[in-house]
C-alpha cells in the first residue's frame, strides 16, 4: 500500500541491495541519502558552529615593550640613561559580552540546522509528490493499455459483422480509427510514465539501480486528521519554525546590543626599568572608554526593533498556515467525496452500460458508435478517478509538509 506520510529519515540498507521495485521509503532513502543541498546547508552549519566557537574565546592578550631616552649632557647617545617598559595589556569585557556573543552564534547554528532540516522536509515532499505522478503515469499507462486491447477487440468484432454484411464498412472505418486513437493515447502514455519516472529518479541524480515497477496504491486514501488536530500541529509550521528561530536569533543580538552599553576596561600591567638610577617599579594602567551607552543606543533600538518585527511576522503566518489549513481540509473531504462517487457509482454504472451496449452490438440492436461512445465514457471516468486520487494525494502530502508530520524526526 502506498503510503503519502512524509518521512525524513535516511536508511542504512545500500542500494545495491534494493529490489528493481521501487517503494516510497526506498525512494525516500535516495533522495534524502546524498543530496548535495543537504550537504551544503551541513557544510554551512558546521561553518556557523567554528564561528560561534571563535566568538566565544575570550579576549587576548598582548606584550609589550617601550622604551624611552633623553640626549644626554655634553651629546652623548644617553641610551644607558633610558626607560624600558615591559607590560601585558588585556582588554577587559564587561557586561557578559562573551557568553552573549557565543549564545548569538548557538542561535546562528541553530537556525542553520532548522534550514536544514526544513530543506529535508522539502525534498521528501517533492519526493513523494514526484513518486505520487509516477505512480498515476504507471495508473493511466495501464487504461491505455486495456483501451487498445479493447479497440483491438472491437475492431475485428466490426470486421467480422461487414464481412457477413451486418454492418456498414463505414463502422470499421470508424472502428480502426478508434484504434487509432487507442495507440496514439498508449504512446502518450508511456511518455508520460517514461518523464514521470525520470523526475523521480532525477532526486538522486539518477543514480542506484535501475527501476522495474513502483509498488504503491493510489486508490489507498490515508486517513485525513481532524482540525484540532491540524490546528494543534500548526506550531510546527515550517515558516513558524523558521520565524521562532528568527526571533531567537534577534533576541539575543538584541542582548549582545545592550551589553555594549556597558565600556569594557583596558588594562596593563609591567615593569619599568630606569637606566639612569638602575632602579625597578611596577607600572599599572587602566583605561574606559566614554560615551559609550550614547554610542550603542541607536542598535539597540534597531536590534529591539528586529525582535519585535519577527515576533509579530511568526504570529502573522500563523494566522496565514490556519487559513491555508483548513482550505486543505475542505479540499481533501471533497477529493475523497469525489472518488467514492466515481467509484461507487459512476464507474460501476459506466461498465454496465458497456456491457450493455456490447451485448446489444453482438445482437444487431446498437452500432459501434453507441458501444465506442460508451467505452470512451467508461475511460474518462477512469481517468478521472487516477486525477482525483493522485490530486487526493497531493493535497495530503501538502498538508503534512504545511504542519510538519514526520516519521522518525521531529523538529
Amino acid at each position: 500500500m502506498l503510503r503519502f506520510l512524509i518521512v525524513c529519515f535516511a536508511l542504512t540498507a545500500p542500494w545495491s541491495a534494493l529490489a528493481a521495485t521501487l517503494t516510497l521509503e526506498d525512494a525516500l532513502e535516495r533522495a534524502l541519502t546524498s543530496h548535495p543541498d543537504l550537504q551544503s546547508r551541513q557544510a554551512e552549519t558546521d561553518a556557523l558552529a567554528a564561528d560561534r566557537d571563535h566568538r566565544a574565546l575570550p579576549t587576548h592578550w598582548s606584550a609589550g615593550v617601550e622604551y624611552e631616552s633623553a640626549p644626554a649632557p655634553g651629546g652623548g647617545s644617553g641610551l644607558d640613561d633610558g626607560e624600558l617598559t615591559l607590560r601585558l595589556s588585556r582588554l577587559i569585557e564587561r557586561g557578559g559580552k562573551r557568553d552573549l556573543r557565543q549564545a548569538a552564534g548557538q542561535a546562528r547554528v541553530d537556525y542553520a540546522a532548522l534550514e536544514m532540516r526544513l530543506r529535508r522536509l522539502e525534498l521528501a515532499a517533492e519526493t513523494v509528490r514526484r513518486f505520487t505522478a509516477a505512480i498515476a503515469a504507471h495508473d493511466r499507462l495501464a487504461l491505455a493499455g486495456e483501451q487498445l486491447e479493447l479497440a483491438t477487440h472491437l475492431l475485428r468484432q466490426v470486421e467480422h459483422r461487414v464481412a457477413a454484411a451486418r454492418s456498414p464498412a463505414a463502422e470499421e472505418y470508424s472502428a480502426r480509427a478508434e484504434l487509432g486513437r487507442a495507440r496514439a493515447s498508449l504512446a502518450h502514455q508511456e511518455g508520460a510514465r517514461a518523464a514521470a519516472w525520470a523526475g523521480l529518479a532525477a532526486l538522486w541524480g539518477g543514480e542506484g539501480p535501475e527501476i522495474d515497477t513502483l509498488e504503491g496504491d493510489l486508490f489507498a486514501l490515508p486517513t485525513v486528521p481532524d482540525a484540532t488536530a491540524v490546528r494543534q500541529s500548526l506550531q510546527r509550521n515550517p515558516d513558524v519554525l523558521r520565524q521562532v528561530a528568527a526571533t531567537a536569533v534577534a533576541s539575543a543580538e538584541s542582548a549582545l546590543a545592550r551589553a555594549t552599553q556597558t565600556p569594557d576596561i583596558s588594562a596593563s600591567a609591567g615593569l619599568r626599568y630606569f637606566g639612569e638610577t638602575d632602579d625597578a617599579g611596577f607600572v599599572l594602567e587602566f583605561s574606559l572608554p566614554l560615551g559609550t551607552a550614547s554610542r550603542a543606543e541607536p542598535a539597540v533600538r534597531a536590534a529591539e526593533q528586529r525582535t519585535t518585527a519577527s515576533h509579530l511576522a511568526q504570529t502573522a503566518r500563523l494566522r496565514e498556515v490556519n487559513g491555508v489549513a483548513m482550505r486543505l481540509l475542505a479540499e481533501l473531504e471533497a477529493r475523497r467525496n469525489e472518488l467514492q462517487i466515481y467509484q461507487e457509482s459512476v464507474i460501476p454504472e459506466a461498465r454496465a452500460a458497456v456491457e450493455a451496449y456490447r451485448l446489444g452490438f453482438e445482437a444487431g440492436r446498437h452500432s459501434f458508435l453507441t458501444v465506442a461512445d460508451a467505452q470512451r465514457r467508461l475511460s474518462e471516468a477512469r481517468a478521472q478517478a487516477i486525477a482525483t486520487a493522485a490530486a487526493f494525494h497531493r493535497l495530503m502530502t501538502e498538508l503534512e509538509q504545511l504542519t510538519y508530520t514526520v516519521q522518525g524526526e521531529q523538529p
